[in-house]
């Protein structure tokens, strides 16, 4: 290798860290857009100090929430002033009206399918590549660019 191919050297590494880059937000979006719209019935939710949470994330909409005496079928209830809830599962009430204690809710939420499963593990196994393989290929590269100078200019021919 000469020293005029470093410049095509690091510019292949360069376009092989895009393509790692593309490829790697590609899949991401796959994987998010697999997702699968879920129901669950009546999870009860044990509220302390007015938050608690749900057995699962990425929450799409809160349907019910409540018990038999205070819940979100009543006027003046609603799960977007009295009940707050955030997409990863946790939920904040309002104190005048829920006391700690058990409730029931019921709720949509987005679960990953099997498609989701399989993009997610190849990302993460894509993960790797930039922070452990490529500085090492670069590392290794750069050693021999200058093993080669150094043998060539003190080694080899006499002059």
């Amino acid at each position: 290798m000469e020293l005029k191919d470093l410049q095509n050297f690091v510019m292949g590494l360069i376009l092989v860290g895009v393509i790692i880059g593309v490829g790697v937000i590609t899949l991401d979006n796959l994987g998010s857009s697999q997702r699968v719209d879920t129901g669950v019935s009546n999870e009860t939710v044990t509220i302390s100090s007015a938050t608690g949470s749900v057995n699962f994330n990425n929450l799409t909409s809160v349907v019910y929430f409540g018990n038999d005496s205070t819940n979100t079928d009543q006027a003046g209830i609603n799960t977007t002033a009295t009940i707050n809830w955030t997409t990863a599962g946790g939920f904040t009430v309002e104190t005048t009206r829920f006391a700690d204690g058990d409730y029931n809710v019921s709720y949509r939420y987005s679960r990953a399918s099997s498609a989701t499963t399989a993009v997610e593990q190849v990302n993460d196994s894509l993960t790797d590549i930039p922070s452990i393989w490529l500085p090492l290929i670069v590392t290794v590269a750069i050693l021999a660019i200058v093993m080669f100078l150094v043998i060539r200019n003190y080694g080899g021919k006499k002059r």
